[in-house]
């Protein structure tokens, strides 16, 4: 018994491509302008006060950082100086007691 193959139907061929648009279509000219919708206007819109506002976040958040950091830089600068006005008493009194003790050594050696 002999086998029979049967063909594939090939593809039809596809149309062919017009390289011009027909003659009646209209083309749009190159520095055609589109207005763009009200809808498409509002989300813009919002957008744009969407960011503004982010950036205005963003620039009081680092405003308030800043002043955070000045203030803490302030108040060690302030504690920094009370502990340079504390050592500057502390030597003061020191050098008192040495002087004092140095007096007293002299006149002893003294009688």
């Amino acid at each position: 018994a002999a086998q029979q193959r049967e063909a594939v139907p090939a593809a039809p061929a596809a149309p062919a491509v017009d390289a011009a648009p027909p003659r009646g279509a209209a083309q749009p000219s190159p520095d055609a302008t589109i207005a763009p919708s009200p809808e498409a206007e509002r989300i813009r819109a919002e957008r744009d006060a969407s960011a503004r506002e982010a950036e205005t976040g963003a620039a009081a958040e680092r405003a308030r950082h800043d002043a955070e950091r000045a203030a803490e830089r302030a108040k060690a600068e302030a504690e920094a100086a009370r502990r340079a006005e504390d050592a500057a008493r502390d030597r003061a009194r020191y050098e008192e007691r040495i002087r004092k003790y140095e007096e007293e050594r002299a006149r002893e050696r003294g009688k």
